[in-house]
């Protein structure tokens, strides 16, 4: 999971955002 660059990241909460939109938020607190 950490191995993957940030942009991997971004890319893929962009699909969990469909599916999981609570992963959003917990891989990326913006609170």
């Amino acid at each position: 999971m950490n191995n993957k660059p940030r942009r991997a990241v971004i890319y893929n909460q962009k699909k969990y955002k469909k599916a999981l939109p609570n992963v959003c938020f917990s891989e990326t607190p913006s609170n």
